[in-house]
């Protein structure tokens, strides 16, 4: 018995555990996540494309090199030397290209013919170009004329164009300072030095340093993640885009307009798609593109929808001797990549990581994106009070964070059937519980000693009664009739029913009335003795009064029990009449 208990015991414990574990997973499979944001819907392809161009613009600069130089011709004058302009000074251009953060610290990454001028064959024709117009104009020769002698000079090697850079800037973008109120409000950073660049004639990439920390920057695709008839899109500077000169940036304190300023520092976005992979005669891959960038576009990144470069903008294709706009060739990021790890620049900052997740909160398509939105935004308007750019994304998120837009979550009907069934589950459990810890206890429970007489009378839960605890009758084939004074089946008060007399080889130890002096007892008759008594159980009942000295015994029953009561007429163990 003491085996089975045990095995049954142990068997509930997994049993337990098996039933907990399938009310958790009905709890669980309806409850939301703990603390989860609203969830991020895949956008359409028009939107995953302008959440690229809203992740990059800020990142893109325009580059603007003031470069002054001459143009002059050897033994021109009667074997001297004749130095254009004429007055003796120098031709101050301004060229301009675009380019994008490509770390957090100030590295930039280009075009290497934006901001490298040596052996720059642009560069050269454009002083070349301005020398000609000067001498056309005092010359009275005409363009073409002019022109046609400068081509002639240059066969004869007779052409010598020095030029020398006065200052290189990299300029931010409206989409980071936001739009001007004022010339001054123009920010820019002194290039100081390229650190890594090919040849202006081979691959044509370069990446240059300015003084900048935390700013926004672009991460540049993996090889071969572009293919045919991608889409793929240019944020730069296309200078045919341009409303104004550069003086608004080069000098916004002296006469600068603040329109035109806007104008120059608002990048042009551009999609098309690859039409081609081709290879340049010294070997440079290259993406082939339609209409995509035009001059003042070099060096600016192409982007995929993920606001990663995917190519850098390189050069538009000359068919006889014309630009044909309509075919733009990139240089591919892993080409780029290869200079971006000469330069030491590294990815990583906070600014970034910030405007990464408020912008992809606000480009969403969940409920309570705009909620998400305006806090995050509101972040960075506090933390980077010069990233004006933020403020329409932050207006367009307060005027569309409404209660309509991100309602308060509410129990579904799903979860509610859940819950109610893992509760009953639950209920279950608790039910089988008790009841194990019920039937245990009772199990538990100290069992009473069965009595010596297995003829014992049983009491109410079926256990024998325990020796002593009642007076017992002699077993007797004779029906029970007892007899008591008042009549026939009558008993005195309180005492115990009794069994017709009848002789007994042994008469039953003498028992003591409660309240009554015991009797000495006597000593059994010859024919019949009298066993030993047996000693009366302890019940849990409160102690009796100590009984007083027992007098002699005078008299026995019929059946040899000792009567101490003088005036009893009956025994009173068995009921036998007094002798």
């Amino acid at each position: 018995m003491f085996n089975r208990r045990r095995a049954a015991r142990g068997a509930s414990i997994p049993l337990l555990a098996a039933m907990l574990a399938v009310a958790l997973t009905s709890l669980l499979a309806f409850a939301p996540a703990a603390g989860a944001e609203s969830a991020k819907q895949t956008a359409p392809a028009d939107s995953a494309n302008r959440h690229g161009v809203n992740l990059a613009s800020p990142a893109v600069v325009r580059i603007v090199s003031e470069v002054d130089g001459q143009v002059v011709c050897k033994g021109c004058n009667s074997g001297a030397d004749v130095t254009f302009p004429l007055d003796g000074g120098t031709y101050g251009l301004a060229f301009t290209g675009s380019g994008a953060f490509i770390s957090s610290d100030g590295y930039v990454l280009t075009a290497d013919h934006v901001v490298d001028y040596t052996n720059n064959d642009q560069i050269i024709l454009d002083f070349f170009n301005q020398a000609v117009a000067e001498f056309a104009q005092v010359s009275g020769y005409s363009q073409d004329d002019a022109q046609s002698i400068f081509l002639q000079l240059v066969d004869e090697d007779l052409i010598r164009i020095p030029t020398q850079v006065i200052s290189q800037k990299v300029f931010l973008s409206t989409a980071y300072t936001g739009s001007l109120t004022n010339p001054a409000g123009v920010t820019s950073y002194d290039i100081t030095r390229i650190v890594a660049n090919s040849p202006v004639d081979k691959q044509d990439v370069a990446i240059v340093k300015v003084e900048a920390k935390d700013m926004p920057y672009l991460q540049l695709a993996p090889a071969n993640s572009v293919h045919l008839q991608d889409t793929i899109t240019a944020v730069a500077y296309p200078a045919d885009a341009d409303t104004g000169d550069f003086t608004a940036l080069l000098s916004p304190t002296s006469g600068g307009n603040v329109n035109t300023a806007n104008s120059l520092l608002t990048a042009s976005v551009n999609t098309a798609q690859v039409t081609s992979q081709k290879t340049f005669a010294d070997g440079t891959p290259v993406y082939e593109t339609t209409g995509l960038a035009n001059h003042g576009s070099s060096g600016g990144p192409v982007i995929d929808t993920q606001g990663r470069i995917v190519g850098v903008v390189d050069a538009i294709a000359v068919q006889n001797g014309q630009e044909d706009t309509r075919v733009v060739y990139l240089i591919p990021s892993d080409v780029a990549a290869q200079y971006a790890r000469q330069s030491g620049a590294t990815s990583g900052g906070a600014f970034m990581a910030a405007w990464t997740k408020a912008i992809t909160e606000y480009d969403a398509t969940g409920p309570c994106h705009f909620t998400n939105a305006k806090r995050d935004l509101t972040s960075l308007k506090s933390n980077y009070p010069a990233f004006g750019g933020v403020t329409s994304y932050l207006t367009e998120a307060q005027s569309k964070a409404t209660a309509a837009e991100c309602p308060a979550p509410g129990p579904s009907a799903g979860l509610i059937a859940g819950i109610c069934g893992g509760l009953l589950v639950l209920l279950a459990i608790l039910g089988v519980l008790v009841f194990m810890l019920v039937r245990r206890s009772r199990q538990n429970q100290p069992q009473p000693a069965l009595a010596a007489n297995y003829g014992a009378t049983p009491n109410v839960y079926g256990q024998p009664t325990p020796p002593g605890a009642y007076p017992q009758t002699p077993q007797s084939s004779t029906p029970y009739a007892p007899t008591f004074p008042g009549g026939a089946g009558a008993a005195p008060y309180g005492a115990p029913p009794v069994a017709t007399p009848q002789p007994q080889a042994y008469p039953p130890p003498q028992q003591q009335v409660y309240g009554t002096p015991p009797a000495t007892p006597q000593p059994p008759a010859p024919s019949a003795p009298s066993a030993p008594p047996a000693p009366p159980a302890p019940t849990p009942q409160p102690q009796p009064p100590q009984p007083v000295q027992p007098a002699p015994a005078s008299r026995l029953c019929a059946n040899g029990h000792a009567v101490n009561d003088p005036t009893a007429q009956y025994c009173p163990v068995c009921g036998a009449p007094v002798q």
